[in-house]
């Protein structure tokens, strides 16, 4: 039976961690889509990374036309749910199974 490689997305957020410690995956993904804080995310993201032995890799993509609120540095629109919105963000990025 062929071994199935697991991968998650990492932000650096406690949520993110804590799945990441749970389930240690083959590798991390951590996704700079134009955020305010995506240096920081990166840097926990690789740092938790490397305390696990997993491998980790950035993927950038501007997004930043599609977020508002402090996350994408603009006012927030009035048709947000929230004061940070950046829909469907996560969603637009299909991984590929490992093989």
């Amino acid at each position: 039976m062929e071994s199935v490689k697991k991968g998650i997305l990492l932000s650096g957020g406690v949520d993110s961690i804590c799945l990441t410690y749970g389930i240690k995956p083959y590798i991390a993904y951590t996704i700079d889509y134009g955020q305010t804080v995506a240096e920081r995310e990166i840097y926990v993201s690789k740092y938790i990374s490397k305390e696990l032995g997993i491998k980790h890799k950035v993927i950038s993509v501007d997004c930043k036309s599609l977020g508002s609120g402090n996350l994408a540095n603009t006012e927030s629109i009035s048709i947000s749910p929230s004061e940070e919105w950046w829909p469907y963000r996560n969603q637009l990025f299909k991984l590929r199974p490992f093989v």
